[in-house]
């Protein structure tokens, strides 16, 4: 039964009605969830046989379209097989079988209009959802040379140049190690033996492809020239601007990747200074300060600016730490002040975690720049607005940082036996009763509950806690805490 069943559903699945076609391609596709059904799927479309036929040119004109059909027949059931799957054995065979050799074959010896979409996509079926392993083997066949080919394709809305784009990007991201983020690319030099650079450039330059193309092209141009010098300046500076804009795109995808390929790429101080060129402070400061208002969609592209102008900035921040000078222009162009309007006036449900996270960013920098921040602006009533219980997990855990780290800092420039700086400010906005009751609540990251605890404690510095509940349930949490440190025999300084 099992045989017939998948030989009929994989006759039918170039049926000429729509619907027989996606019926049976998805009925193969749940079958193939059984590794006996998977087996025999894959038996019947004979892997290896399929591999010999892709290396023979299309050479007869009458039976020329009948086999690029069946082909692209194969092509399509494999990459309904790999789709949304985490299944190396599958992926593994197709290699093993010769599939990766054929296609790139097919890449760089067929005509143009000869590689249709299912012989790229099931290329890229192979390049997502896969282990670093699968992607290392494929690395190893050098794929930039091939996939480089399509890149002059027509973007005729079938997306066979888009999954040629995306196999590169997935390249391009397993290549970059998790262990040292500071090295350049290891494949710019593959890529730069097929022209990999300047027909990248070529393809987002085009004015013919479609925005999801020339979105991902730009990212992996980011992701290329990890700390390395962009040295093309027409290149650097529209592929930096346009990263820019990207940060700010209505689709998270598009938001996350642009900002990893931002990150990487400022790693290098000239691509640094390009974008920093760029940023117009004040403007992100008076876009800031734009209500939350009109219907939907206008709510939303607001929420987008700001939070993408937040984000570029985090980014900036936590590429070049040290940067002083740009924490102080970010103080004094207003952006700071705009930030503390938005936690003050707008519905606690309302603020996003890249509006507060920047300030958090800002936190990090130095004890130079956390006491500008308190001595010009006290945040502290807008910081402790924040920790309300209405807030998420992640809101109050900027908040609380933030909080942290201009405590700590109010400690360590004070002298040794004075009491904390900070205190009264505190405690005027009910600081301290926020402490407590955030250090009491159930169900907060462990963090969040040792940070108000250690806050708690550095405020009270060479003062009494009045109450003695209280008294007892900080000194003992922070006991705990430092008997726990310490068990392993690592030493606190006293």
């Amino acid at each position: 039964m099992r045989k017939e069943i998948i030989h009929h559903l994989i006759t039918i699945a170039d049926d000429e009605d729509d619907w027989v076609r996606e019926e049976s391609r998805d009925a193969l596709y749940y079958l193939a969830q059984n590794y006996a059904n998977l087996s025999e799927i894959t038996k019947q479309l004979d892997l290896r046989s399929f591999a010999s036929d892709l290396m023979k040119p299309l050479v007869y004109k009458q039976s020329k379209r009948n086999e690029q059909q069946q082909q692209e027949l194969k092509c399509q059931i494999l990459s309904c097989l790999l789709r949304d799957r985490e299944n190396d054995t599958l992926r593994m065979q197709i290699i093993e079988a010769g599939i990766v050799d054929s296609l790139f074959h097919v890449y760089t010896t067929r005509v143009l209009a000869q590689i249709t979409q299912p012989y790229i996509n099931v290329f890229y079926q192979l390049t997502v959802n896969t282990s670093d392993e699968v992607l290392s083997l494929i690395s190893e066949k050098k794929p930039y040379h091939s996939l480089f080919w399509l890149l002059d394709l027509k973007d005729d809305g079938t997306q066979g140049i888009y999954f040629a784009i995306l196999s590169i990007y997935n390249f391009l991201l397993s290549g970059i190690s998790k262990k040292d983020d500071t090295n350049q690319h290891p494949h710019f030099d593959d890529l730069q033996t097929c022209d990999g650079v300047d027909k990248l450039f070529n393809l987002f330059k085009r004015d013919d492809i479609q925005i999801n193309t020339k979105n991902l092209t730009a990212i992996c141009i980011g992701l290329l020239f990890k700390a390395k010098e962009i040295v093309n300046q027409q290149m650097r500076y529209e592929v930096v601007s346009y990263l820019k804009l990207l940060i700010s795109d209505f689709d998270e995808w598009i938001r996350n990747a642009s900002e990893l390929a931002l990150c990487y790429m400022l790693q290098n101080s000239v691509n640094y200074s390009e974008i920093e060129n760029l940023i117009d402070l004040n403007q992100i400061s008076e876009d800031l300060k734009r209500p939350s208002e009109g219907d939907e969609e206008q709510q939303q592209f607001i929420q987008q600016q700001q939070d993408g102008d937040c984000t570029l900035l985090i980014v900036m921040l936590n590429t070049k730490k040290d940067n002083i000078e740009f924490s102080k222009s970010i103080i004094s162009s207003g952006i700071v002040d705009s930030l503390l309007f938005i936690f003050e006036t707008r519905d606690i449900t309302l603020i996003t975690i890249p509006v507060v996270q920047i300030f958090n960013q800002l936190t990090k920098v130095n004890d130079e720049i956390n006491q500008l921040l308190y001595e010009r602006k006290n945040p502290y009533p807008q910081l402790f607005k924040l920790l309300s219980p209405n807030s998420s997990d992640v809101l109050i855990k900027f908040s609380i940082n933030s909080i942290f780290n201009i405590i700590v800092t109010g400690d360590v420039t004070s002298q040794h036996q004075e009491q904390h700086p900070h205190f009264q400010d505190v405690k005027q906005c009910d600081g301290i009763e926020s402490l407590y009751s955030l250090f009491k609540r159930a169900n907060i990251y462990k963090l969040t509950k040792d940070s108000a605890a250690i806050c708690f404690g550095n405020l009270f510095k060479a003062k009494e806690i009045p109450n003695d509940t209280i008294r007892s349930e900080i000194i003992s949490h922070l006991k705990i805490n430092r008997e726990e440190i310490e068990k392993d025999g690592f030493k606190l300084p006293e």
